[in-house]
């Protein structure tokens, strides 16, 4: 049985059973109803956190590199909001609003994803928010199979379309490249 750590408000932390299968092929980030709306023209509004990312990072003539690069790592700053940090280690990629409060660097929020299949999927691993909140969608089994927490992944999917859109919406295309870094 897999246990999630979740944090209350008051700093202690509860464990919790939580119930995670096999990954169907099928499920693909951004993949819910929710996020097949249209909008008035009949056009799709569904956006992915990769695909926001990718326009992002090509309006600063960076996406290429990110993609071939093994390990890489992003900040872009936009006037007005949290700063924006993506990396990348191999198959995992985090993307992170940093806020900081006495000094110290807050995640608000922090998710990773994994590119368990192909390179056009990223999977929602992992978020964490400044709260210390953290809730686990995939596990990988010690025989490297991706184990899914259907509740959570669904959850998380259609909360990194949503940031993925409020990403875009906040200017990061435009934004200030303050750090762009291989390894």
């Amino acid at each position: 049985m897999n246990f999630g750590r979740f944090a209350l408000r008051d700093g202690s932390h509860i464990l919790r059973s939580l119930r995670f299968c096999s990954l169907p092929p099928e499920i693909y980030e951004g993949g819910n109803e929710q996020n097949q709306k249209r909008t008035s023209k009949g056009e799709n509004m569904k956006t992915t956190m990769k695909s926001a990312i990718e326009k992002i990072l090509s309006s600063h003539g960076i996406l290429e590199a990110f993609q071939s690069a093994s390990d890489y790592s992003v900040r872009i700053e936009s006037k007005g909001f949290i700063p924006l940090c993506i990396e990348k280690h191999g198959t995992r990629i985090t993307v992170t609003n940093y806020n900081e409060q006495n000094g110290k660097l807050i995640p608000d929020p922090d998710m990773e994803f994994t590119i368990p299949i192909d390179p056009s999927t990223w999977l929602p691993v992992v978020i964490q928010h400044s709260s210390g909140s953290y809730f686990r969608a995939l596990i990988q089994d010690e025989n490297g199979t991706w184990k899914a927490n259907q509740r959570q992944l669904i959850d998380q999917q259609s909360f990194a379309s949503m940031w993925g859109r409020n990403l875009l919406q906040q200017g990061f295309a435009d934004a200030h490249l303050v750090r762009a870094e291989i390894g």
